[in-house]
């Protein structure tokens, strides 16, 4: 039976519609990230497009790019910026890297028989997996910054195969998302595509094509392009601290001593079965035969030395680096998905198409339960109704109990925030208002005495002294 690319391409887009539709227009944002992101775009870019800022303090955590999006969506269009954030930052781009996917192995059509079952059964995989929609569906920059990198590799793979010319437009192109990636997000953008090309070719033996592309004259465009982003902080106020920040702290820094998340080098293996679903443990079987037949990589189908390529390189290279999240695992799953589908489709290909599909489907109806239920989630694991509470008292204080990230309100509640880290330390006048977390109500209540419960949902709570 022939498969039709349109049909696959509106269920792949009827999909996102159901899914999204209902999480942009019901979750209320998150405080530790989304609303943060808030307070960084209403406090920065207004007298300088470089130099980020975060409650008054130079942000050098993040390049400007995703808040340079963010900021003219503020500008002009205020009262939906979250949604409108999340729709231009995360599900669009979701969206052109599900359908590049998919797009991309068709390709391949006159070298494998089953390659459109093949092909959708991969991208479905993909969108049902928790971490990419989980990615697609926040107010991040981590699914835009997937979107360079996917981009630029989708060029390299369709030059190295001739479906696309090796011409200057694909060229360009190719190294502008390399830099875009990182102008995104961070090193990761840089490292993800180019560790993927060079030991596609090493493995393949054909680094002679580096030559082809003008591999070394692509680095210079992109060093070029940092270094002008860099003489442009060079000469603002603090530029010279906050290129110290960026590059030391927040690059050299989080590959080897990171300030946070730090974990041991076997993390990513222990949640690789999680962000692999919805095949889970067949992740491992994969990685275990293709890691047992590297030496034969040069005799892998196409396919196989893609998806490889894809993710076991820059799998190793985060494992080693100091700061770990799962989330920066996302520029590998399309290759580990894609590798496990390959795994199965030598045995079984028909059988194995059924049912990862199955398995797809069924995830993806969880999900798309939990997305229409986005006014509960809202009610009782989010700062909404609490906020709502707290905007219609009369006082001007409001009081945060060891509960720092409150302080990302400071742009939705005309209120003057004061932080609490140990309750003996400060003398709390009657008739105030005390918020925190629902896992600090123990300490909060050792601390002070005689608090009436306002208002709480699962995660938080606010009293009354």
């Amino acid at each position: 039976m022939k498969i039709n690319y349109k049909n696959q391409v509106m269920k792949i887009t009827f999909i996102y519609l159901a899914i999204f539709i209902p999480l942009i227009l019901f979750r209320f944002p998150d405080i530790r990230n989304e609303i943060k992101y808030l307070a960084i775009t209403k406090e920065s870019l207004n007298n300088n497009l470089f130099i980020l800022k975060y409650l008054d303090n130079l942000y050098p955590d993040k390049p400007p790019f995703y808040f340079w999006i963010l900021k003219l969506i503020h500008t002009y269009f205020p009262k939906y910026f979250f949604q409108l954030g999340i729709l231009i930052g995360s599900v669009i781009p979701s969206y052109i890297i599900a359908i590049l996917s998919y797009k991309f192995l068709l390709n391949f059509k006159n070298s494998y028989k089953y390659i459109e079952k093949l092909s959708f059964t991969i991208v479905l995989g993909l969108i049902a997996s928790p971490l990419f929609i989980g990615g697609t569906s926040v107010l991040r920059m981590d699914i835009l910054m997937y979107l360079f990198i996917f981009s630029s590799i989708y060029l390299f793979f369709n030059m190295y195969y001739n479906f696309k010319k090796i011409n200057f437009k694909n060229l360009f192109s190719m190294y502008l998302f390399i830099f875009l990636g990182l102008f995104t997000k961070g090193i990761v953008g840089i490292v993800a595509p180019l560790s993927t090309m060079i030991i596609f070719l090493l493995f393949n033996r054909d680094l002679k094509f580096l030559k082809k592309i003008h591999f070394m004259k692509g680095i210079i465009f992109i060093l070029s392009c940092v270094s002008l982003w860099f003489l442009n902080i060079y000469f603002c106020e603090d530029g010279l601290q906050y290129i110290k920040l960026l590059v030391g702290q927040e690059t050299l820094g989080r590959i080897t001593k990171s300030k946070a998340h730090i974990r041991p080098v076997y993390y990513y293996l222990k949640t690789l079965p999680v962000i692999s679903l919805p095949y889970g443990l067949g992740v491992f079987f994969s990685l275990f035969y293709y890691l047992k037949n590297i030496k034969s990589f040069i005799k892998w189908n196409e396919l196989e030395k893609i998806f490889f390529c894809l993710s076991v390189p820059l799998f190793i290279l985060l494992s080693f680096a100091s700061g770990k999240l799962v989330i920066y695992l996302l520029p590998t799953l399309y290759g580990f998905i894609g590798l496990t589908v390959m795994y199965f489709f030598r045995f079984k290909p028909i059988s194995s198409n059924r049912t990862l599909n199955n398995f797809s489907y069924g995830l993806l109806l969880v999900i798309f339960i939990i997305s229409i239920n986005g006014n509960y989630y809202s009610r009782n694991y989010t700062l909404k109704p609490l906020l709502t509470k707290i905007e219609n008292i009369e006082n001007e204080n409001i009081y945060t109990y060891r509960f720092e990230d409150f302080q990302n309100t400071k742009f939705i509640i005309k209120k003057n925030i004061i932080p609490i880290t140990n309750g003996t330390s400060i003398k709390i006048p009657k008739e105030n208002y005390i918020i925190t977390k629902a896992n600090k109500k123990k300490e909060i209540s050792k601390d002070f005495k005689n608090l009436k419960l306002i208002s709480k949902n699962k995660n938080y709570y606010l009293y009354k002294i």
